[in-house]
């Protein structure tokens, strides 16, 4: 949504879990800003918030920087990214 494109998500902070979580700056339906299934296809081309990835994507590029010449084993635990391989 136009919430979404300009803010870094939000901690669920004092959320009630028994009431729909709403948006803080709209006060639509607010979702978890995680990937899922048809995020940033077709019609929910800016469904997904890729702030939070983006940011941590340059951490772990900075990280890399930090650790090169140096034997590394690196065990990836997820999908990712990309769940679409997840499907059956």
């Amino acid at each position: 949504s136009a919430c979404n494109r300009d803010r870094d998500p939000w901690p669920a902070g004092d959320w009630d879990p028994r009431c729909v979580p709403r948006c803080k700056f709209c006060g639509k339906t607010a979702r978890p800003n995680a990937s899922l299934f048809d995020d940033n296809q077709g019609s929910f081309q800016e469904s997904l918030n890729g702030r939070a990835i983006l940011a941590q994507y340059e951490l772990f590029e900075a990280w890399l920087r930090q650790t090169r010449g140096w034997p590394l084993c690196i065990l990836e635990i997820g999908c990712g990214e990309s769940e679409h391989s997840l499907r059956l």
